[in-house]
């Protein structure tokens, strides 16, 4: 029903925002538990499992009767996320040999596509067939977990067992580092994350619920933005494995700053541009922040997945 489409837009803004700060705790702030538990015990059946609990959000999210309903299937989707994400990107590092960096990056761009691509296609299933078009992701999800549980001996090829791991048997020797190096990291990550998050969520509700303009003008400012990121993160992995994680970091934040001030003081087709550098450069240390946090803390790889892509993005968002 387009009536209900049209109206969503006017709920408080403090209210849309709301389920913007579940979905990054329930996918997010809480993933170092679950990067905690697959370093200490076997989770051979958590990829499946958490994408068939993130489809099953979505199947529910168009049956919601409430603001309330709303929240819970969010929940639900979130902890399909937040189950994911550790174990797959310890995978990522156990099995890219000595270009962490770049293979790291290459893992994360089947998220930053799948970033800028949701915008894009969520909005034609709005046009389409309004929020039922929702329940087309719960298929996209159960067929990639099928996928995935068949294919589970040639994805835990390199990946040392849980007991091996958090005995510091694993593939890649090194000491831990300090815990102040390791924070300093997260704050970094908290930052980026801030700014990242902050663009996406508010970049739709400018520009169609304040100035009125159509929902596809939303829709392809943010893929614009996200899909700049992609490449943006593919980059990084490779500026990290030539000349350092650490000068890809610093530069990823200080090119970012003139294009993201830029930002809302441009209009037409400038917009565009500047947004895409703005994406580029955000995203650059996307990849190389996670390697560098798993290279940190070499005998808990999951904890590590948990805290950069998880904790650290989740709460900055």
């Amino acid at each position: 029903d387009h009536r209900d489409l049209h109206s969503f837009p006017t709920r408080r803004s403090s209210d849309l925002t709301f389920l913007v700060v579940v979905s990054q705790v329930s996918s997010s702030v809480i993933q170092p538990a679950f990067g905690w538990i697959s370093d200490k015990v076997s989770t051979r059946w958590l990829l499946p499992a958490s994408l068939l609990l993130a489809g099953t959000g979505f199947l529910a999210l168009p049956l919601t009767k409430s603001y309330g309903a709303a929240v819970a299937a969010i929940l639900l989707m979130g902890m399909g996320v937040a189950g994911y994400h550790p174990e797959s990107s310890k995978l990522a590092f156990f099995s890219s040999g000595e270009r962490k960096a770049s293979a790291m990056s290459i893992f994360a761009i089947g998220g930053n596509i799948g970033m800028a691509m949701g915008p894009m296609v969520m909005g034609l299933f709005l046009i389409l067939v309004g929020l039922r078009g929702a329940i087309g992701f719960f298929l996209i999800a159960a067929l990639t977990a099928l996928l995935f549980w068949r294919m589970t001996p040639v994805l835990y090829r390199y990946a040392p067992s849980a007991r091996s791991s958090s005995s510091g048997g694993v593939a890649r020797a090194g000491e831990e580092a300090g815990r102040g190096a390791i924070a300093l990291l997260l704050v970094v990550i908290m930052l980026r994350s801030w700014t990242q998050t902050s663009m996406s969520t508010f970049i739709p509700l400018y520009y169609v619920s304040h100035l009125g303009m159509p929902t596809q003008v939303g829709s392809s400012l943010v893929t614009a933005y996200l899909a700049a990121g992609a490449v943006g993160t593919i980059i990084g992995g490779w500026v990290a494995d030539r000349w350092g994680r650490r000068q890809a970091i610093i530069a990823s934040m200080l090119l970012a700053v003139p294009f993201t001030y830029l930002f809302p003081h441009t209009s037409g087709l400038g917009t565009y541009v500047v947004l895409i550098l703005a994406g580029l450069s955000l995203f650059l240390s996307f990849a190389v922040t996670t390697v560098l946090g798993q290279e940190m803390m070499p005998r808990n790889v999951g904890l590590a997945s948990g805290l950069t892509l998880g904790f650290s993005v989740g709460t900055g968002g």
